[in-house]
């Protein structure tokens, strides 16, 4: 097990049994998670700026009927990773879903979440994090070096044009 000493604050939209086996199989996976259960349909807006998550996991497993979240990706899966993208575009969504469902969390990947497990594969949740994780931190990365880019060109195109007209051009 890889030695992870840093806490991992996530974000957990789900069954309160389901975000314990979550908690579980993070600590399992050598993560010390800092777990903030948010209920569906709450404020996940005001959740996500108070607790700053690393990562967010969505499900709608633990009910009886397969219907939980439906093909195509539900409204409350969009929603949520509507809410997820306006506060930061790189937070990784991880859908947990039960075997019923794998087609609706595929659905969910199609709409923007970025991976799913099915619950009864928790085990591979360490090895998602850890895998979501390290690409977040590229995605961010990107974002700022594309706005250094923008605003490099931006500049230099400012530069370049007469004054009053506007030409995006990098060679001068």
């Amino acid at each position: 097990m890889p030695n992870r000493p840093e806490a991992l604050s996530v974000t957990v939209v789900a069954p309160d049994a389901l975000a314990r086996r979550i908690e579980k199989s993070l600590a399992e996976g050598g993560y010390s998670p800092a777990m903030i259960i948010a209920q569906p349909g709450g404020d996940l807006a005001g959740t996500l700026r108070e607790s700053q998550p690393g990562m967010v996991f969505a499900s709608s497993a633990g009910g009886s009927a397969p219907a939980a979240i439906s093909v195509p990706a539900s409204a409350g899966i969009t929603e949520l990773l509507k809410a997820v993208r306006e506060y930061d575009r790189a937070l990784p969504v991880v859908v947990i879903a039960d075997p019923w469902q794998e087609e609706a969390a595929i659905e969910a990947m199609r709409a923007g979440a970025r991976d799913y497990v099915l619950t009864d594969h928790l085990n591979r949740l360490p090895a998602v994090v850890e895998r979501e994780l390290r690409e977040a931190e590229w995605r961010r990365e990107h974002a700022r070096f594309e706005a250094q880019l923008s605003k490099r060109n931006v500049s230099k195109a400012s530069a370049c044009s007469p004054a009053g007209s506007l030409t995006i051009s990098t060679i001068c």
